[in-house]
């Protein structure tokens, strides 16, 4: 048989079915332009919100490092507050630190300023002199140089009211024992 034959009869063939394949190829590829254009924008949406979505993952493995680091600053205060806490609680409970059955602490009540007022002249009218003599005499002396700081009396009876600063104040000099 001849082989020559064979080509010469399926040639028209082959050539009408490579005609319809591209045919129908270049159909295909025009509908796929057509579908894909429609569709590309919620392509690049659903890219978007992948993205978007995955991103604090992303950024949570750059920042492992830190991450690590922070978890176990967070274990190790917490660790060392319940060590502090529970210290804290036996040492309440050796020392029996108990705010409930500690006593209470009594405040003196308010008093207005009429009533302290009141009080005073009552405490000033009954002291006697003898008692005005005594706390006299519980008070500092008055100072003797007139180059101390404070309040000093003048022999006529007046009173002088020096102020507390450098130039006022007795500077003392050491002596220089070094030998120099």
């Amino acid at each position: 048989m001849d082989f020559r034959f064979m080509s010469v009869v399926t040639f028209p063939f082959v050539k009408l079915g490579q005609l319809l394949l591209g045919l129908v190829l270049t159909l295909l590829r025009l509908a796929w332009s057509i579908i894909y254009t429609i569709i590309l924008p919620g392509i690049y949406v659903g890219q978007f919100a992948y993205r978007t979505v995955l991103y604090p993952f992303v950024l949570l493995g750059k920042l492992e490092d830190l991450y690590i680091f922070f978890s176990f600053a967070v274990l190790i205060g917490a660790l060392a507050a319940t060590t502090a806490f529970s210290l804290y609680r036996g040492a309440v409970l050796v020392l029996d630190l108990n705010p409930e059955t500690a006593v209470a602490i009594e405040t003196p009540a308010q008093r207005s300023i009429s009533e302290y007022r009141e009080g005073r002249k009552q405490r000033r009218k009954s002291k006697s002199p003898w008692v005005d003599e005594f706390e006299r005499s519980r008070l500092p002396p008055s100072p003797l140089s007139p180059l101390s700081p404070g309040r000093f009396e003048f022999p006529v009876g007046g009173t002088l009211d020096r102020k507390r600063d450098l130039m006022s104040q007795t500077i003392l000099e050491e002596e220089d024992s070094s030998g120099f």
